[in-house]
């Protein structure tokens, strides 16, 4: 990915055994993970560095990154944002 829209979302996908797909708003700040056992989350106050180093480097494992970036207890995300568990019916 070489251009990358600033109020763009974009939904990341690589084979990952638990994540499915992480969706990113680098604007907001914000990124929804679906896990691979279908539970989704919503994430505020995500590092913007974080996000663009997730979309400009294709060798991020997605596990990695949301262990890193999301849930790391020292991470941006844990100690100031929110995490909601964010339920649909299909």
């Amino acid at each position: 990915m070489n251009k990358i829209n600033l109020s763009g979302i974009y939904t990341v996908r690589r084979p990952s055994d638990a994540v499915n797909f992480i969706t990113v708003d680098l604007l907001e700040a914000t990124a929804l993970v679906e896990f691979a056992n279908g539970e989704r989350y919503s994430y505020s106050k995500v590092s913007r560095r974080a996000i663009l180093n997730l979309l400009m480097q294709p060798n991020i494992s997605l596990g990695f990154w949301v262990n890193d970036v999301l849930l790391y207890c020292h991470s941006k995300t844990a100690s100031y944002g929110s995490c909601e568990h964010l339920n649909y019916a299909f």
